[in-house]
């Protein structure tokens, strides 16, 4: 039996308005979704769900005052009954796992279609999960991870960063797209290359490209 007996309330939250305006064109004449509220950030998104309390939340990650990483991780603890659709330009590996390791029910790149975003929202309301093909799914990939979670301990947050490194970002770069500390990723980088005993950042850029990360 289909579960939608009602609309599926739908709040949007994203700090570029012609996006927004763009999510609700495509979204105007739904029969099964209304969206019923528009945030600009995080907290003001925090905010509103004191007095309007949505089936599925769409979340940008990337937002002003209170990025949707935090806000996700807020909502799971608070609203554990509310599905979350992460928003992001961002197509790496390291971003959507990060995104469903702190609790999301789905993610959408800002160029999905109208029929796109239509099934992420009723699949996630309906208790499926929505998440794009990513590389990370492949057996040999998997296999890879496995391997040196249990030869070495790595963690799957120190395997994002190492993935990242490999793809020549910086510390910075890669403490912005996990929406971590550069503290955090230095000592997430200093915590793996003890595990894998690589004295130095050459040893480890060698070890990458050598076991062909």
């Amino acid at each position: 039996m289909n579960k939608i007996k009602k609309k599926i309330k739908v709040i949007i939250a994203d700090d570029h308005q012609l996006f927004v305006e763009g999510m609700l064109a495509m979204l105007a004449t739904d029969k099964e979704i209304e969206i019923t509220g528009h945030a600009q950030n995080g907290e003001e998104l925090l905010q509103m769900l004191s007095v309007n309390m949505p089936d599925v939340i769409i979340l940008d990650i990337k937002m002003p005052k209170m990025d949707g990483i935090k806000a996700l991780v807020y909502i799971k603890k608070k609203h554990t009954e509310i599905k979350v659709i992460m928003l992001s330009t961002y197509a790496d590996n390291a971003t959507i796992n990060n995104c469903i390791q702190n609790g999301a029910d789905g993610y959408l790149f800002k160029n999905a279609s109208a029929g796109e975003l239509r099934q992420a929202i009723i699949g996630t309301y309906d208790n499926c999960k929505s998440f794009p093909d990513m590389q990370i799914s492949n057996w040999a990939e998997i296999a890879k991870f496995e391997y040196y979670a249990q030869s070495f301990n790595i963690t799957r947050k120190e395997w994002d960063i190492m993935e990242l490194i490999k793809a020549g970002h910086t510390n910075q770069k890669i403490s912005e797209k996990l929406y971590r500390s550069i503290f955090t990723i230095q000592t997430h980088r200093k915590n793996f290359m003890q595990k894998l005993n690589l004295k130095s950042p050459a040893a480890l850029t060698r070890f990458l490209i050598e076991n062909e990360f």
